[in-house]
């Protein structure tokens, strides 16, 4: 791959990425606050919130390949969504999920970050508001990958820090894009209906996505630490709850805003010594090379549970027809897990100039693998196993 390609795929990555549940929801009231201001006087105020927006992505995704490279300057082996091995992570990914499809539900509003319908806002807080919400897409779009993104990555991770944070920039550029493009030009929504209750109602459909990425993270993070974590995380999300429910019923608050802010650190504080990771089972390279030398043909499949297309890949990759054929073509399945952290995984994944999951490697009749499609199906397998 070359830098040109790289930038590319990421820019195109980043824009594929806006459709994943976490993404999505977010970016969808956004569209709908243009819609309602594109009807108004001034087209400018949406342009602004349309680069306050892209500032905001651009900013965190700078930050967190700056973060990227302070790790790798550390001799740390890091690759796309390398928080998502931390427990505490996903516990305040899992609640921040939470605490959107509150707020979308009518439950609160956080007037500053998520559009109220009912309301109007100056064009200050609207501007503050959008860059917020850029900063708000990176976060919920740390779990996942995209096609075209994982390479990009890959290659990103082996280039020097200015190539390094323009690759970066590019992916940033591509999440951002479709929001910024719809501000300049907003009367691409003109095929939805005129702004109305319909809106509010949308609003509250769309929590449904944000609170099913909460019970998968949860999810998450029971496969990553172990049963005796749901007590303490659960306990956090009801006073997490409890303390918007108290915040919006008292007026005078310091002393009770400090309480609560004790309170729902506790159960990080719990978290944090109960989430001992078991080891991935051992993975060794010479392992592999002594199957492939032997005349075995291997698809090494190297996911995690937090990668929803990992997922979905597995479901085929397990189904009947495909085992049949691996049968068949005497194929060894390998599934190599990096939900927790595994440096000679990570070392394998780049070993093949990828920077996050999914990475599937087949070796069949070629000692050197060939690397799949991140995105299987099984016309592509039947293809490559003939």
């Amino acid at each position: 791959m070359s830098f040109i390609n790289a930038i590319v795929f990421a820019f195109f990555g980043g824009i594929i990425l806006n459709c994943m549940p976490c993404v999505f929801p977010v970016l969808s009231l956004k569209f709908l606050s243009i819609l309602k201001k594109a009807k108004g006087p001034s087209s400018l105020t949406i342009r602004i919130e349309g680069i306050a927006y892209t500032i905001g992505v651009l900013l965190s995704m700078f930050i967190l390949a700056i973060l990227l490279l302070i790790l790798r300057s550390m001799g740390n082996s890091v690759g796309w969504g390398y928080q998502m091995q931390s427990p505490i992570f996903i516990l305040v990914l899992l609640y921040l999920m939470f605490l959107i499809g509150l707020s979308f539900s009518g439950f609160y509003d956080i007037p500053s970050i998520l559009p109220n319908f009912g309301s109007k806002y100056t064009n200050q807080s609207s501007y503050i508001g959008s860059f917020c919400t850029g900063v708000l897409a990176i976060l919920v779009a740390t779990p996942c990958s995209a096609p075209f993104m994982a390479s990009a990555i890959g290659f990103a991770l082996t280039q020097p820090t200015l190539y390094f944070s323009l690759i970066f920039q590019a992916l940033g550029l591509g999440i951002a894009f479709p929001y910024l493009f719809i501000s300049f030009f907003p009367t691409i929504l003109k095929f939805l209906p005129k702004p109305g209750q319909w809106m509010e109602t949308v609003k509250q459909f769309l929590a449904f996505p944000m609170y099913l990425s909460s019970i998968w993270l949860f999810w998450v993070l029971v496969k990553e630490s172990n049963v005796n974590i749901i007590l303490p995380a659960l306990t956090g999300l009801l006073l997490l709850v409890f303390s918007i429910w108290v915040l919006t019923k008292l007026s005078s608050r310091i002393y009770i805003i400090m309480l609560l802010i004790f309170l729902n650190l506790l159960p990080f504080a719990i978290v944090k010594n109960m989430a001992h990771v078991q080891d991935n089972k051992i993975f060794s390279v010479d392992a592999l090379t002594s199957l492939v030398q032997n005349g075995h043909n291997v698809l090494v499949a190297v996911g995690a549970d937090w990668c929803m297309t990992c997922k979905i890949n597995e479901h085929l990759l397990a189904s009947k027809d495909v085992q049949t054929l691996f049968k068949s073509k005497n194929v060894l399945y390998m599934k190599l897990d990096w939900t927790k952290k595994d440096e000679k995984i990570t070392k394998y994944l780049l070993k093949f100039k990828r920077g996050g999951v999914p990475l599937y490697v087949l070796y069949f009749h070629n000692k050197e693998g060939k690397v799949l499609p991140q995105i299987l199906n099984k016309k592509a397998l039947v293809s490559e196993l003939q």
